[in-house]
């Protein structure tokens, strides 16, 4: 027993001796290629030991073995990675690596932590909003964020919305948010107000809409403290923050097509009698626009008596049409007269896209060109969108960046609403038994052309 127990003891002090044989202690100096490094740190690869160097930037770290490797790292120089063999020192010099000029705290769309932003904050895709179909770039927000709502005048092609965000936020003041395009404010205004404004039964259009969709690469929606903090009271009803694409270092063009045809059709139609002819008090009257005349079906039948003798309205096409005598004819025109105001809408949208650069500057050109026709004959919206941006950079300290668009609309749009001129409620006003067709095309044709 007491030979084994003398035998371990004399195991255990040769064992001892070979690893204190094995660990030994690594000096050194870091420094870069002007003056020594101040705290810069020396870790064992795979292990938690490790030390810092002094004010002169020496160091004194014990390793395990010839095989250990020694991490030296500073902040803003390239880490390097040293085998230590059978050296006991080890100078090393640093190379710099990526620094950070400046810091900048932003609420202008650049990517943050949600739960830091200190407001409410959205991010909408600009492929979904662009795959909406619509044509405008206010409507292609509907849906898109949640406590924003979208308010469109009425169908009519390229007319403006109303934007808000989280409700109104004043009874009788401008419930609009602040619109951000590329750092710069950006109205959604027209010439008579904000975006849903009407004039005479008309609404107008926003300068949004101006914006070509495909040209937009993110859109983020702010409201809360940090939007205020940046944009002061302008920000009180939220802010809409749109960046738009700008060319890439990348040695290469790229090319991109793109092609949106959409059709529109009404959904419902009023339901409209054609029992009653024109005039009032169950009379037949010309004169009367009313369709409470007298019963269709009580009729004689075929052609109506015309006094030829006095004045007469000329059709477009040369139609003569005299005033009616005696009404006899128990024709009604209730389909072909929807016809001659409603059509099948259609959207077609073309765009092109080109963008490159290399190591000394980018592009990015893009066109746009919509075609849309409402559901009301001889609505349309037509614009052209033309852009270009480009970055060059001279050296290190000078570069210039530069950016144009050409924006070219036009635009037709009818009255509605309650208006008593309203192109729909004239519509429905108007009696069965009156065919309009001679009377719209030719209003179309002097006025509208």
């Amino acid at each position: 027993m007491n030979k084994k127990l003398l035998f371990i003891m004399l195991l255990a002090i040769c064992t001892g001796s070979i690893l204190m044989a094995q660990e030994r202690t690594i000096t050194g100096v870091v420094s870069d290629d002007k003056e020594p490094l101040i705290g810069a740190s020396i870790l064992i690869k795979g292990t938690d030991s490790g030390t810092i160097t002094d004010f002169d930037g020496s160091y004194s770290l014990k390793v395990p073995d010839d095989n250990a490797v020694l991490v030296f790292s500073y902040t803003g120089y390239a880490e390097q990675e040293i085998t230590v063999g059978t050296r006991s020192t080890i100078d090393v010099t640093l190379a710099e690596g990526l620094q950070l000029d400046e810091v900048v705290v932003t609420a202008l769309g650049i990517p943050v932590k949600k739960d830091e932003l200190g407001s409410t904050y959205s991010s909408i895709n600009a492929d979904a909003a662009k795959q909406s179909g619509e044509t405008g770039v206010i409507n292609s927000l509907a849906g898109k964020a949640s406590g924003v709502k979208i308010s469109r005048s009425n169908g009519d092609p390229g007319a403006g919305s109303s934007i808000q965000i989280r409700g109104a936020n004043t009874i009788g003041g401008n419930t609009q948010p602040l619109i951000v395009v590329d750092g710069i404010p950006f109205s959604n205004e027209n010439a008579n107000g904000i975006g849903n404004t009407s004039v005479a039964g008309v609404s107008q259009q926003s300068r949004l809409n101006d914006i070509n969709p495909d040209d937009i690469k993110s859109m983020n929606i702010l409201k809360g403290a940090s939007a205020a903090a940046v944009w002061g009271a302008q920000a009180a009803n939220g802010v809409i923050v749109i960046t738009t694409k700008k060319g890439r270092n990348q040695d290469k063009i790229d090319v991109s097509y793109g092609a949106t045809v959409s059709i529109d059709e009404i959904s419902e139609k009023h339901p409209l009698q054609s029992t009653f002819g024109q005039g009032s008090g169950g009379n037949w009257r010309e004169n009367n626009s009313r369709s409470w005349g007298d019963k269709i079906a009580d009729r004689a039948g075929g052609e109506d008596e015309l006094d030829t003798e006095g004045s007469y309205f000329e059709a477009a096409d040369g139609t003569l049409h005299y005033p009616i005598e005696t009404k006899n004819s128990q024709d009604t025109y209730v389909d072909k007269n929807f016809d001659q105001v409603f059509r099948t809408g259609s959207s077609v949208n073309h765009t092109l896209s080109i963008s490159g650069g290399g190591d000394k500057g980018t592009f990015y050109f893009s066109m746009a060109n919509l075609d849309n026709k409402g559901i009301v004959k001889q609505s349309f919206y037509d614009k052209l969108n033309l852009g270009f941006n480009t970055t060059y950079k001279f050296n290190d300290k000078l570069s210039v960046r530069g950016k144009v668009n050409y924006i070219k609309s036009k635009a037709n749009r009818v009255q509605q609403s309650s208006n008593v001129n309203g192109l729909y409620l004239g519509l429905l006003r108007g009696a069965p038994d009156v065919d309009i067709e001679d009377y719209i095309v030719t209003y179309h044709k002097w006025y509208i052309n």
